[in-house]
């Protein structure tokens, strides 16, 4: 019966078409069964053969936890609590012919059972444990006739991914099936709004009721889950700073206590106490006329600036708020006074301490620093001291190839002293590990391969895209400068700060390439000596070779700005560009077109030339550059390199 009333519209139409050709009717009318018929097939091909959709019947229900993972229940007429819920028909045709999602049934059931319109949720992909639903199945498929069922009536994809399980049909069957799929969607409540309909109960309290003994299997599932990657999919970040609250970054000063080889600003090494003065009233106007809710105080090193204190007491009176102090603790005991009473600022949030390694060694190593200094002991007891009067903080750890190699010392090192909130950030500057690399890092420490990690509250992965300046997060991010200054935008893309300058070659480069090189000189009575650095082996272009400094120059960049611009980012060093000594080359990488560029000598001003794109950074004089081996160097730059000093010493002797 039911196939002939399937066939009856088919039918009409293919009879009204022949009717209309047979007794000529007019195009009109042939058109219009036509329409008719492509219609009637296409609804008998969507619907009755279920071409796009499985057919039967699907169980779509949510599971809303709060902070405290006490789950959402309604209160129903017969008086019982049940989960938002709803039956989703996949063979039920919709009047407009849209296909409905399981996810979009489950977010109209939600609306309508909790009378919340704007629920503000966040989902929880509970199959964050594995690769394929298969997995999240193989402890419930139990029978062939369940996996049966799985493999023929489960063949779509649906986005985001729920938790399923194969559940019995009861009295109220809805289907000839005997089976039928529930599907799970796990929400995290992140803004409670009072409702009499919405009650929160411990899943100890409902769990002897027999009508939840398949919802308590998928909570404490859940909750597992939840509990071993704590926050498992917002912990993904793609920005530093922002977590969509509007959020103002201030560089508060460019002095700092170390230059971090993985560090994009432009920053001045100089332990020296410093005093800043601060327009209080332009920040409060502008964080009141963009509505900014949180505040980073950053450098440079805030705890080098004397008058903090009183800084953070006028931003406690601001409009923001919470605030957030980034450092690297070295020199906490400059800030006792503060670091006492930081508590009493019911605006603070937390300290965020940059502590990338377990060891003094290493530590040093990345901050630049020699290592006799105690700088490693120091910050271990900043966090101490935060521990002992109950701060909140939390380290930031860069991602690099060394914290891979070393992931487990991290770990048992984090353990060790009970630091329980962990930021690991994909270094933007340097590029010796991917980012793929990164996450299948932090998936493995979720999921315990290096060792316990139950002790830590949070730990979140951030995976930047600053080298796109399309960034996702740029409408609810600002900056203040260190002069003052406010800008609509974050602070490391202000011009003379954009990431995307600090990227090697091999990883970004623009479509056509113009490079600048500089050969650095400094000059004591008669003896001048010249700086060369030796590349990294792990290079892709010319790796383990000597030469000057230099790299791509930006759309509409002057040479001489972007010969000065490499060196003081990469070497942290400022430089006279002689602009009218200089040699045109260009460079041929491996299958790739010739590079043309420019070669400046320059002559050196300040700074101690230091590169973490170089193995080897040094001063030799002229005889020892030309007493050594051609082949060190990058093709034809020693020989350019000796007729820059030479063209230099010619033009002293006019």
């Amino acid at each position: 019966m039911k196939l002939i009333l399937d066939w009856i519209p088919v039918i009409f139409s293919i009879g009204n078409l022949l009717y209309a050709i047979a007794n000529d009717c007019g195009s009109i009318y042939i058109l219009t069964g036509i329409f008719i018929f492509i219609i009637c097939s296409a609804y008998y091909t969507i619907f009755r053969l279920h071409i796009l959709h499985p057919k039967g019947v699907f169980a779509v229900s949510a599971i809303i936890i709060d902070e405290n993972n006490k789950m959402l229940l309604i209160k129903n007429n017969n008086g019982l609590h049940m989960q938002p819920g709803s039956y989703y028909r996949t063979n039920k045709p919709m009047l407009n012919m849209s296909l409905e999602t399981p996810f979009k049934k489950m977010i109209e059931t939600i609306r309508k059972e909790t009378g919340l319109e704007d629920i503000d949720i966040e989902l929880i992909d509970l199959s964050y444990s594995g690769n394929n639903r298969e997995y999240l199945l193989k402890d419930l498929l139990k029978t062939d006739e369940e996996k049966k069922f799985f493999r023929e009536y489960l063949n779509h994809n649906i986005t985001p991914p729920p938790f399923f399980m194969i559940q019995e049909f009861g009295d109220n069957k809805t289907s000839k099936e005997k089976y039928h799929i529930s599907m799970y969607y796990a929400f995290k409540l992140k803004n409670l709004q009072k409702n009499p309909k919405l009650i929160f109960k411990d899943i100890d309290e409902f769990e002897n009721l027999s009508v939840y003994k398949d919802l308590k299997y998928v909570y404490n599932k859940l909750i597992m889950l939840y509990k071993k990657t704590n926050y498992p999919t917002s912990n993904i970040r793609l920005c530093r700073f922002n977590d969509k609250t509007k959020t103002v970054c201030w560089r508060m000063t460019h002095h700092c206590s170390t230059h971090c080889r993985h560090c994009f600003i432009d920053i001045e090494v100089d332990t020296n106490p410093i005093n800043i003065n601060v327009d209080y009233d332009k920040i409060y106007n502008n964080i009141s006329k963009y509505q900014v809710e949180k505040m980073v105080l950053s450098g440079g090193e805030p705890f080098l600036i004397s008058n903090l204190f009183d800084i953070v007491e006028k931003i406690n009176e601001s409009p923001v708020m919470k605030f957030s102090i980034c450092t690297n603790g070295i020199y906490y005991h400059n800030q006792i006074a503060l670091i006492d009473k930081i508590n009493q600022f019911s605006k603070f949030d937390k300290f965020v301490v940059s502590l990338e390694g377990y060891k003094n060694d290493n530590y040093c190593k990345t901050k630049h620093i020699e290592k006799n200094n105690n700088a490693f002991d120091k910050v271990v007891e900043f966090l101490s001291k935060c521990q002992s009067l109950n701060i909140r903080f939390n380290i930031n750890v860069i991602g690099d190839s060394y914290f891979l190699s070393n992931t487990k010392k991290f770990i048992d090192f984090w353990r060790d002293k009970k630091i329980e909130d962990i930021t690991i950030s994909y270094p933007i500057r340097t590029r010796n590990n991917s980012k793929t690399d990164l996450l299948k890092t932090y998936q493995k420490i979720i999921n315990g391969d290096f060792g316990d990690v139950s002790f830590i509250k949070n730990i979140e992965l951030i995976i930047p895209i600053c080298e796109d300046t399309i960034c996702p997060s740029r409408q609810n991010i600002f900056s203040i400068d260190s002069s003052g200054d406010f800008h609509k935008n974050c602070i490391d893309f202000n011009d003379k700060n954009s990431t995307s300058l600090l990227i090697n070659r091999e990883d970004y480069k623009h479509l056509v390439e113009v490079h600048v090189a500089g050969l650095c000189i400094k000059q004591e009575n008669e003896i001048i000596s010249i700086l060369i650095a030796r590349r990294s082996p792990d290079r892709d272009l010319f790796p383990d070779k000597y030469e000057g400094c230099g790299g791509q120059l930006r759309p509409g960049e002057l040479f001489n700005d972007g010969v000065k611009r490499h060196f003081k980012i990469e070497m942290g060093l400022d430089v006279e560009v002689i602009n009218k000594i200089h040699r045109f080359y260009y460079i041929s990488p491996n299958k790739q077109s010739p590079i043309q560029g420019v070669f400046f000598l320059c002559m050196y001003k300040s700074g101690e030339p230091k590169s973490i794109n170089h193995t080897e950074v040094k001063w030799v004089t002229l005889d020892e550059l030309k007493s050594m081996s051609e082949s060190v160097f990058i093709k034809d730059v020693k020989n350019e390199m000796i007729a820059l000093v030479n063209q230099y010493v010619q033009s002293t002797k006019k």
